[in-house]
């Protein structure tokens, strides 16, 4: 493959962006903003999303990867008997290292 070779498969290759930030600080429902439909779930109640959730979207004819995650508290205000909520943070924290692009929502 020649240099345009390599840049359209760069073209073809999704951008992994990750949408990071403490429970209820809304990640679910920026997610369905971008996308202009209800996506994932989303409410006023927090932890309703458990696991990071992939969704395909494309913008300006380029391939995303938008990657919602449930929140991660503070490690002094985690639940240490909560295992489900451990297993969420490890899934949070996996899509923060393998994502291109992390979004730190307040």
């Amino acid at each position: 493959q020649g240099a345009s070779g390599a840049a359209a498969a760069d073209d073809k290759k999704a951008i992994k962006i990750a949408l990071v930030g403490r429970p209820n600080a809304g990640k679910s429902s920026l997610v369905n903003c971008l996308l202009g439909e209800e996506r994932v779930l989303s409410g006023p109640m927090p932890g309703l999303t458990r696991d990071a959730i992939t969704v395909e979207w494309r913008w300006r004819r380029r391939a995303i990867q938008l990657v919602d995650t449930a929140g991660i508290r503070k490690v002094s205000q985690r639940d240490r008997s909560n295992a489900l909520e451990g297993m969420a943070t490890l899934q949070s924290l996996h899509a923060l290292g393998h994502a291109e692009v992390v979004v730190l929502v307040i």
